[in-house]
Formats: C-alpha cells, structure tokens, sequence
C-alpha cells in the first residue's frame, strides 16, 4: 500500500486472492495497466496470486493475475 498512494485498503478473500481498493477518483484502467507492469518489480510471488481492483465503495472490478 505505501508505494501506491491511490490504495486505500486491502483484504485477503481466500489465500490466493487480494482485493485492492483504490480512490474513488483514480482511473482504473490507468492503474491497473501501471499494476500489472510493476508488481512484479516490486514483490516476488511463488504460487498465483490474483488482485481483485476495484473503487473504494464500487462494485466494477478488474483481475490481475499473477504468476
């Protein structure tokens, strides 16, 4: 969460499902794209993992899988 200042929560659903939660004024097509891109730069990840992006307080969201 501290290298992205546009997450404001997250949770894990199961153990290989985090839901993220951004700003609602944040472009999700933009962050998911700069998501995808970087996390892999960032964390190392041995088994799939997918992130669940969504607004804070919407219901549309994008999967990113990892790995």
């Amino acid at each position: 969460m501290g290298t992205y200042p546009e997450i404001v929560s997250t949770e894990w659903k199961t153990s290989e499902t985090l839901e993220v939660n951004i700003k609602a004024d944040t472009d999700m097509e933009v962050f998911t794209t700069l998501l995808k891109d970087e996390v892999l730069n960032l964390v190392t990840f041995e088994e799939h993992l997918d992130l669940i992006v969504k607004k804070e307080g919407g219901a549309y969201f994008t999967v990113v899988g990892i790995n």
